[in-house]
């Protein structure tokens, strides 16, 4: 999953650099875009391998998913808020807090590349700790880092480069962390109709987001694209940490353990009980025989 969304994530950024090409009527930068898309194509395309099969697969009404993993339902749901945000509001914002378009472009190029570099290392992460407290650690992250980048925004292209990397750090990781988690208490045959309703979360995400941060934004100031991430993830933080103290034992650990039996069983030595009944059966037949 974390190599998916790298790979998905460096076309986005690299995107985002076109910016610069000079270009007055847009056409050639949709020249290029229109001829990568045709080249991705090709690989697909060629490739000899068989599609998977999906003929066995169960329903999985939203109800029944949010039942088997509320967290990460959840998480899915709200980093459609900060991932439709930063796509669609990062430019608007930028602009609007003064920054020329070379500046604007390296924003939302650091902003997606830093989320692609988060992917292996905290995607490694939550494959030895519990996904959902990863997924609580990074909305808390990006709750406490996202207000102090509307004052170190303007302190140079370095400080602009990396605090926008951070910003990316925490917006673009909740989604695919969001899927493991559900996928970890799934069944082979339950995925398919679950990715579909993940993506319908994350896509309502997209859409409501951006509506509700524009009108605090349009309303209230600039400074509330930052302060709606901040506010967001307090909020997943909240829901997150019920379902995590009231419901505990509703998670299936994906780590390596051993076993530990919770209390003594006496399973050798009703083996060796039915062993010895065996022997004794087996001698009075012979000496029956004989």
């Amino acid at each position: 999953m974390s190599f998916y969304m790298l790979s998905t994530y460096l076309g986005s950024s690299l995107g985002q650099l076109l910016l610069n090409i000079p270009d007055s009527n847009g056409l050639i930068i949709y020249c290029i875009v229109s001829g990568l898309f045709s080249i991705a194509l090709v690989p697909i395309s060629l490739t000899a391998l068989p599609t998977p099969d999906i003929t066995v697969h169960k329903s999985m009404p939203l109800k029944e998913l949010y039942k088997k993993a509320p967290v990460g339902v959840l998480g899915s749901f709200y980093s459609g808020f900060f991932v439709g945000a930063f796509y669609i509001l990062g430019a608007i914002y930028a602009k609007n807090i003064g920054l020329d378009i070379k500046q604007t472009s390296l924003f939302m190029f650091f902003g997606i590349f830093g989320g692609m570099l988060a992917q292996i290392p905290l995607g490694r992460l939550s494959d030895k700790f519990d996904r959902r407290y990863v997924l609580m650690w990074v909305a808390g992250f990006l709750m406490l880092i996202s207000p102090w980048i509307q004052y170190l925004i303007d302190n140079g292209t370095i400080i602009l480069c990396i605090s926008s990397a951070l910003l990316g750090c925490g917006t673009f990781v909740m989604y695919p962390i969001s899927v493991s988690h559900v996928n970890d208490k799934l069944e082979d045959s339950e995925r398919t109709q679950a990715s579909g309703m993940l993506i319908l979360l994350q896509s309502s995400g997209l859409i409501i987001g951006p509506i509700i941060i524009s009108f605090a934004m349009q309303f209230l100031g600039n400074i509330w694209f930052l302060l709606s991430f901040s506010i967001v993830s307090a909020c997943f933080i909240a829901s997150a940490f019920r379902f995590i103290a009231t419901k505990d034992n509703n998670y299936i650990s994906v780590t390596p353990t051993t076993p530990q039996p919770i209390a003594p069983t006496h399973i050798f030595d009703n083996i060796n009980e039915k062993e010895g009944m065996f022997s004794k059966i087996k001698n009075a037949l012979k000496s029956k025989k004989h």
